[in-house]
């Protein structure tokens, strides 16, 4: 696939959500910039490709995105669209961020199977199977609902909604992205959003992530006036945080961050995936720049370290979800 001057290709992985996000970031490229036309260019990652087991048993980082990097360094491709939740905190060498776009709704919320008629988890049966594919909504819930029966469920958001309406189907409800279903039209499915209190979203939830080869500095100023400056700073801390804790994509960490004016407030709780450790902390600090990001987002996981993250988080392995 050659690249000519006035066409650039932006790498997507091939599930539905993808598709849509980066439809979304090309017609907001188009928009900005009459030079060039935009294709997409899909492709399966390892993620996608690997179904039969949980997503924290994978032992490399980067499950969904190696392939799409791949495609850049091969010249077949000028960016890459990511949900930048999946993105892992340190890139390989030769990429970097070159714009968050503005964040959609980063809470989790319920989807319930139809024809039941459940409003939230407090009304479901002892032993109900609740499915997700992520340890950090089963340990955080867990603390909560500890009589319910948290089971991975593996594929894009549509596959996974079909499993769970399946009449042969045990599951009673799902817990997915409120973003990913708002995005893909599906907000009537959504029951309940859940607060903080109850369930902290995970790291970028909700913000699209733009991926370009760190020498592209063509792409970077193509992509740059995508940028959402307090989604990127909000999102910055909190990948400093996961960072600092040693944690990939896969791992029972939740924060909440918002901004009031320039004081920028992050929370984040880590929690043992049986739901019977925990710790958590909040900080605030004005923040200007990215440095500033960064700086509170190491100033509270090291507060997490010393009530005892770490502890929590090298148990992970050990445990049988």
């Amino acid at each position: 696939m050659n690249q000519d001057k006035n066409k650039l290709f932006i790498g997507s992985r091939r599930s539905q959500l993808a598709i849509v996000q980066a439809n979304y970031v090309s017609k907001r490229l188009s928009l900005l910039n009459k030079t060039y036309q935009f294709s997409i260019v899909a492709v399966d990652t390892l993620g996608d490709l690997v179904q039969s087991k949980p997503l924290y048993q994978f032992e490399e980082n980067g499950v969904w995105i190696k392939e799409l990097e791949k495609l850049m360094a091969d010249g077949k491709c000028s960016m890459a669209i990511h949900s930048l939740k999946d993105l892992p905190t340190k890139l390989p060498d030769g990429f970097i961020i070159g714009a968050i776009l503005e964040r959609l709704d980063p809470t989790d919320a319920l989807v319930v199977k139809k024809g039941l008629h459940y409003r939230c988890l407090e009304d479901l049966p002892e032993k109900s199977i609740v499915g997700t594919s992520s340890i950090r909504r089963i340990a955080q819930l867990r603390r909560h609902f500890p009589k319910l029966l948290f089971q991975d469920i593996r594929g894009n958001i549509t596959t996974r909604i079909k499993k769970l309406d399946d009449p042969a189907s045990l599951y009673i409800c799902l817990i997915l992205a409120s973003s990913g279903l708002l995005r893909l039209g599906l907000e009537d499915r959504i029951v309940k959003r859940f607060e903080s209190s109850i369930l902290m979203h995970a790291v970028g939830q909700g913000a699209i992530g733009v991926e370009v080869k760190s020498d592209d500095i063509v792409t970077q100023d193509l992509v740059k006036p995508l940028n959402h400056m307090p989604t990127f700073l909000s999102c910055l801390a909190e990948r400093s945080l996961m960072s600092r804790l040693q944690g990939g994509c896969s791992v029972p960490i939740g924060v909440e961050t918002r901004f009031n004016g320039n004081l920028l407030k992050i929370e984040s709780i880590v929690v043992s995936l049986d739901g019977m450790r925990s710790v958590n902390s909040n900080m605030s600090m004005e923040v200007l720049k990215e440095e500033d990001a960064i700086k509170l987002g190491i100033l509270l996981a090291n507060d997490l370290i010393k009530k005892g993250a770490l502890e929590i988080l090298y148990g992970i392995k050990e445990y049988d979800v």
